[in-house]
């Protein structure tokens, strides 16, 4: 259907067929029992020599999960009708109980157990935050796995739900900041946060909701990913060789990470960095 609204007169027995002329095939995702909106087609390719398996496929859609959290995955290579929606198959994967601990607006809230698929999909931890834990106010939830940030951080848990309400929080306008500016207009959303720039042209992130979450403090930071923001606290522009001053780029030698609280995180695979 791409950019284009498309309508159908409701009849009985109405039958609803996804088609992408197989250049996109994303499965429904039933993760502990559950939907999650997991937007992932690569699931649909396993290495015939045995390096990328199904269980890799599954953590790398879901950056929450690791292997060693799945109990089991079953994957169904057919059309199946579910709510009267054909999918082109069926991705089921089951998680063992784990260690959580939950931190609401950077204030420890101590450690839960429970089973990381709850957390899984686009909205899955801010749902499980604002219906399971009865967080009022939920703007932002983030779940880390242990091996993405410092072990201490989170104690003896082998996990971390982040979560950001809207409490002590300006909202951008109030603030006296603006969107950053890029790609010709202000700055795409990426995981429920944009980039902000205060009067000295300093970066910091809020909501899609326009709600600072972290004031203007980096000189460069670049959009949050799989929980976390590459910053730094100097640098300077530079010239796109060839873009006639239209593209730049920032050169700095000190960057590092956060979180979606503006936490200092250190990276265990220096792959990431």
């Amino acid at each position: 259907m791409g950019y284009k609204d498309t309508f159908a007169l409701a009849k009985s027995n109405l039958l609803i067929e996804l088609a992408d002329g197989g250049e996109w095939k994303n499965p429904l995702w039933i993760v502990d029992s559950l939907i999650a909106d997991v937007n992932y087609p690569n699931i649909w390719y396993q290495s015939p020599f045995g390096d990328v398996t199904l269980e890799s496929l599954v953590c790398e859609a879901m950056p929450v999960l690791r292997e060693y959290d799945i109990e089991k995955v079953d994957f169904i290579d057919s059309t199946i009708c579910f709510g009267n929606i054909l999918y082109t198959g069926l991705c089921r994967v089951d998680t063992k109980p784990t260690t959580v601990q939950v931190i609401v607006d950077g204030e420890n809230l101590g450690i839960i157990k429970e089973r990381p698929g709850r957390f899984a999909g686009k909205d899955g931890a801010i749902n499980y935050a604002s219906n399971t834990l009865r967080i009022d106010s939920v703007i932002d939830a983030v779940a880390l796995d242990r091996e993405t940030i410092l072990p201490a951080s989170c104690g003896k848990a082998e996990k971390m739900l982040v979560v950001t309400t809207d409490r002590h929080y300006p909202s951008v306008s109030r603030a006296g900041f603006k969107p950053y500016q890029y790609d010709n207009g202000d700055d795409y959303v990426s995981e429920g946060l944009y980039r902000i720039v205060d009067g000295d042209g300093r970066i910091g992130y809020a909501t899609e909701n326009n709600v600072v979450i972290i004031p203007p403090r980096f000189a460069f930071g670049f959009p949050f990913k799989n929980g976390r923001a590459k910053v730094t606290d100097s640098g300077h522009l530079e010239e796109v060789k060839g873009s006639d001053g239209e593209y730049h780029y920032w050169v700095s030698d000190n960057w590092y990470w956060i979180d979606k609280m503006g936490n200092r995180i250190e990276i265990e695979d220096e792959t990431d960095r």
